[in-house]
């Protein structure tokens, strides 16, 4: 039961919750969608996923010497060598396998499939060569999270607006300098020398999402498609999430990843709800 648990821990299966982003235009979107959409969505998903874990499962083979020094990472299978290195590179092989299965039988779209893949080899090109670029890291990991809501609109063949992406790429830098805030406290972390601008970067970047926000609902391209439905009360919900996101982070330097301080904090959990059910209910009911 303990290598299990330490397998799945290896390929951070509770990170796959970030891939929920590929459903998202599921919610905003008013066209009516097939059963045989939702179960490419869930394919994307899967598809990703296994991605995603390849790139764990590198990155932590990559950086294992300095994981051992790491007060928190020291934890990690590969760190505290819970899992030797032939079952790493089975379980790599494993993945891979099914991933490449996957993504090449189920008639998944090129266009995602490229993007999949781009993901793969940036990911890669991250853990080698730019995880020390200090700022860079942060812009290159934000592009992953709009790959992924790209592979959702792909799916469901539906154009949005350019501000969404842009808004779905600053809110992924505001909570990675969040997360590179809350590791200030470890020594050999390389945004220690730059504290007053991460911290003012922080700041900037949410007031910069808020904005686009606002931008946003009071689009031409939103009123064309959904009329002058009352969307500017939903700028609540995400302010909440925001300054609630940002009060954690900055509050407590226990270096939670992302996943983990969504599912923590219940004011995320409760704002975040119901900004996914507001937005629902507009674009559907009303």
């Amino acid at each position: 039961m303990t290598k299990i648990k330490n397998y799945l821990a290896l390929i951070r299966v509770h990170q796959w919750f970030k891939n929920i982003l590929i459903l998202l235009p599921v919610i905003t979107t008013q066209k009516n969608i097939g059963s045989e959409t939702y179960i490419n969505l869930i394919i994307i998903f899967i598809s990703f996923s296994l991605a995603s874990s390849l790139v764990y499962v590198f990155n932590d083979f990559f950086d294992k010497n300095e994981d051992i020094k790491h007060p928190l990472k020291k934890t990690k299978p590969i760190a505290n060598k819970s899992i030797n290195l032939n079952e790493v590179i089975i379980i790599f092989i494993i993945i891979f396998l099914l991933f490449l299965f996957i993504i090449t039988q189920f008639g998944m779209k090129s266009e995602n499939t490229y993007l999949i893949f781009g993901y793969l080899f940036l990911s890669f090109i991250y853990t080698v060569l730019v995880k020390k670029i200090i700022f860079f890291d942060v812009l290159l990991v934000a592009s992953f999270y709009v790959f992924r809501i790209k592979c959702g609109v792909n799916e469901i063949d539906e154009d949005i607006n350019n501000l969404i992406y842009l808004q779905i790429y600053t809110a992924a830098i505001f909570i990675l300098l969040c997360k590179r805030f809350s590791d200030l406290n470890f020594s050999n972390n390389i945004y220690k020398k730059y504290f007053n601008i991460l911290k003012f970067s922080i700041d900037f970047i949410l007031l910069g999402n808020i904005i686009i926000y606002f931008l946003i609902i009071n689009s031409e391209y939103l009123y064309e498609k959904y009329g002058g439905k009352p969307y500017y009360f939903t700028v609540l919900f995400v302010i909440i999430s925001f300054l609630r996101y940002r009060h954690y982070t900055l509050k407590n330097k226990n270096t939670l990843d992302p996943v983990k301080i969504l599912f923590k904090s219940k004011v995320l959990i409760l704002s975040n709800f119901l900004w996914i059910v507001s937005i629902f209910l507009l674009n559907n009911m009303l």
